[in-house]
């Protein structure tokens, strides 16, 4: 049993979490916390459209991000020049070829 548990542990802590997030979502609908004013789909919208921008925006900044830092740094492996010497022990190492 418990090799089961640790070898399905992902899974079975997603199905849980979506199992309370279900639970969660019945309750609020059954006994909202505050009166409904308005319909919810009226009072998410604007909520689900920031999610959506937000996730189109990481999407594309942090590969673009990355590939803008890498053509900086192109032939030096991300280390600048005046510091390619290793410290190690006390001695100074120089790379042999750049």
């Amino acid at each position: 049993m418990s090799e089961y548990i640790l070898s399905h542990e992902s899974g079975i802590r997603l199905g849980f979490f979506i199992g309370i997030l279900i639970l969660m979502g019945f309750g609020n609908r059954l006994l909202p916390a505050v009166p409904i004013v308005c319909p919810r789909e009226v009072d998410g919208s604007p909520i689900w459209g920031i999610v959506v921008i937000d996730s189109l925006i990481l999407r594309l900044a942090f590969p673009v991000t990355a590939v803008y830092i890498a053509s900086l740094n192109e032939g030096s492996a991300g280390i600048p020049e005046s510091k390619r010497t290793a410290v190690l022990a006390g001695h100074s190492y120089r790379r042999i070829a750049s």
